[in-house]
């Protein structure tokens, strides 16, 4: 189950060793039909992605469904722009969204190869340049997956240029695992525009992908037997059915009985009250069994991960690399008094990323002992910190409302492995036992499977260094990067210094209504790597 970061460009060649471009991946094998599931989509950019030459059709006969979320009037008309001008055989569509404020934030695609295989692609990033070039983001990809064994599907048949995929509809024909259970039922929830693609997939074995889960999230108001069907309850039903955590061989660290830690970080931090992280969604990440050496123990703390002004400012991509960190200021004036204690900086450095500003999203339950982090679940996801994204419990808890779609992927224990940690700062001390999380990358990264069995310590390791905050001086609400500030966390950075402590500094912060005289950290009106064609919409959510 090879899960991989994605290219940076810029990074040595030692970080990019494994990671994966959208050429890559789209490359890899001459395709027949695309559908694409994305919130952001620049057209003209993903289709040069596309192998411009045979055997591989050429990318303006290629059959391409898109799903996206750019609702606002001024996106859609630029994507239709694009789709008129050059590519007439893409089909563009924006699902339904029930509720509002809700999106389409989801991130995959399906690859449908010329020789009739498929490759089912879950990711974190958009379907523009600058997601796939200079941000650090995850993706998982399957096996190319055959179709099912004679007699259990229909004959292959090539695909008509008006339609994305074969319009023949096969008879229902057996599931092959969970995951191809899951998966048919999300599309499903696109309604009928999906029924072919649907009746195609179940012609395929999707064997393959048995160890991995599906999370999604699909917006309505869900009830009864669906209750626990999509969001933060269907990661609770996955976890309580996964084994007790073992204990991490004594050979990896002589810290004996690890403490578990819930480690998440994502891009955006969306409006909710310390009730609905803990009691709500944390209730939800703690849903796995508990280890022997941990019953008894509180239950495991959670910790958040989230880049600073610092990080933007020294990013690749600058102050304007902050317009994929929506976290409003009055957001913050309000949940500061909670999420203070649980932010945690991001860090990256020895996969070659730390200029790379995260826009990954991941949730994970690990372990440090000595030098070395186990861990004992881990998601790698679309969906942010946010009740839009995961849901929220209504009337007494026999409600669920979603309002945006996402999806996600888990990880569980037999695919991952022990790891080291690299620590900031040796005489670092912090409240709690983690202080980087690196992310437990299990890569086959040709299609042969060249690397199937290649050991997993041996590929780069993504980490989100926890780093203690002391005396960060609070985000101002002027310059944010005013003299002031800047003495402020100076004068903080030696004490910490002098008493051996690492000072994590404020979280980015920024008001997206806001259209201030003086500059501000991320500016929309000033990005200098945002398309020119891009809105305010069109990143609130990312």
């Amino acid at each position: 189950m090879p899960y991989a970061l994605t290219t940076v460009v810029g990074a040595s060649a030692a970080s990019n060793e494994h990671a994966m471009s959208l050429a890559g991946i789209l490359g890899a094998k001459p395709l027949r039909a695309m559908v694409q599931f994305n919130y952001m989509v620049d057209l003209d950019w993903l289709m040069a992605q596309l192998p411009p030459r045979p055997p591989a059709p050429a990318p303006a006969q290629l059959p391409v469904l898109v799903f996206h979320g750019m609702t606002d009037a001024d996106s859609r008309a630029h994507l239709a722009t694009q789709q008129q001008r050059r590519w007439p055989q893409v089909r563009l569509l924006i699902p339904p969204l029930p509720i509002a404020y809700g999106v389409h934030h989801t991130k995959a695609m399906l690859l449908f190869a010329a020789d009739d295989t498929l490759r089912v692609v879950i990711g974190t990033a958009n379907l523009i340049e600058r997601d796939w070039t200079a941000k650090t983001q995850g993706v998982w990809m399957s096996p190319w997956l055959p179709r099912k064994r004679r007699g259990s599907g229909p004959p292959p048949s090539p695909a008509p240029s008006s339609a994305p995929l074969p319009a023949s509809a096969p008879a229902r024909v057996p599931e092959t695992c969970a995951f191809e259970h899951e998966l048919l039922a999300y599309l499903a929830q696109y309604g009928p525009v999906l029924r072919t693609t649907r009746s195609r997939l179940q012609g395929y074995d999707f064997s393959a992908c048995a160890p991995v889960q599906l999370i999604a999230s699909v917006p309505g108001y869900w009830q009864h037997g669906d209750l626990r069907r999509w969001g933060h309850p269907r990661l609770a039903d996955l976890l309580s059915r996964l084994p007790p955590p073992v204990a991490a061989p004594a050979s990896i660290g002589n810290a004996p009985n690890p403490v578990p830690q819930i480690i998440a970080q994502c891009s955006s931090i969306g409006s909710f009250d310390e009730a609905w992280l803990e009691d709500e969604f944390g209730a939800s990440l703690r849903r796995a069994p508990a280890a022997p050496q941990d019953r008894g123990r509180p239950h495991a703390p959670l910790a958040l991960i989230y880049p600073t002004r610092t990080d933007v400012r020294d990013s690749l991509e600058g102050w304007s690399g902050g317009d994929s960190l929506p976290f409003r200021q009055a957001l913050w004036a309000k949940q500061r008094a909670f999420m203070h204690p649980r932010l945690h900086r991001w860090h990256a450095r020895r996969a070659g990323r730390h200029r790379a500003l995260p826009h990954i999203k991941t949730y994970a339950q690990v372990r440090v002992a000595g030098p070395h982090l186990q861990t004992d679940w881990f998601v790698l996801t679309s969906a942010n910190l946010s009740k839009a994204a995961w849901g929220v419990f209504q009337k007494q808890r026999s409600q669920l409302m979603i309002r945006s779609y996402e999806l996600g992927v888990l990880f569980p224990p037999e695919l991952l492995d022990v790891a080291p940690v690299e620590r900031q700062t040796p005489t670092a001390r912090a409240p709690m036992p983690v202080r980087s999380l690196p992310s437990p990358i299990i890569v086959s990264d040709s299609e042969a499977d060249a690397d199937a069995d290649a050991d997993p310590k041996a590929h780069p390791q993504a980490e989100a260094t926890a780093v203690l905050e002391t005396d960060a001086a609070p985000p101002s609400d002027q310059d944010h990067d005013g003299r002031r500030a800047a003495r402020a966390r100076e004068r903080a950075r030696q004490r910490a210094q002098d008493d051996g402590r690492a000072v994590r500094e404020a979280p980015v912060v920024i008001d997206l209504t806001d259209t201030p005289a003086t500059p501000r950290p991320v500016s929309r009106k000033r990005s200098r790597t945002a398309s020119p064609h891009a809105s305010p919409a069109m990143d609130r959510v990312r």
